[in-house]
């Protein structure tokens, strides 16, 4: 006997609009270019609920449009890091964690075990502060 709760969440394109403040002609236009196309979606988009989207999407569209809109990272840069992350699968705006530094998105490469831009593969300089103060209290110690 299978005990395990699995748990289906259904959202049309007015929910979604809803609860992530994405426009319904966003959305439209996002799955239209291919850049977010809903999980559950007909040929014909013409018709009624030809979008659906599920609590996943709806995840990854609430952390799209909050690197949008409060990050202001532009959408054109968003497109660049989905095709260089593709391979992590569509869920990868929930998949992983991302940082945001100048308006560009960042994340922890597995393979260099370094946070590197997505794009550039440039990688971000961690200072270790609470290491270089602490040598500095000792060299100030040491001056005495």
């Amino acid at each position: 006997m299978n005990t395990q709760n699995n748990v289906i969440a259904a959202f049309s394109e007015e929910d979604v609009e809803r609860l992530t403040r994405i426009s319904i002609g966003q959305l439209r236009y996002w799955d239209r270019t291919g850049f977010f196309v809903p999980s559950i979606a007909e040929e014909n988009r013409r018709a009624v609920h030809s979008r659906i989207y599920t609590f996943r999407d709806v995840v990854c569209l609430k952390i799209l449009n909050t690197i949008r809109n409060e990050s202001k990272v532009p959408l054109q840069h968003l497109r660049e890091v989905r095709e260089k992350l593709l391979h992590l699968g569509d869920d990868l705006w929930a998949k992983i964690t991302l940082y945001i530094l100048d308006r560009r998105v960042v994340f922890h490469n597995p393979e260099t075990d370094q946070k590197e831009d997505v794009v550039s593969g440039q990688g971000v300089l961690q200072i270790p502060l609470r290491i270089v103060s602490g040598d500095i209290e000792k060299a100030a110690r040491s001056l005495r």
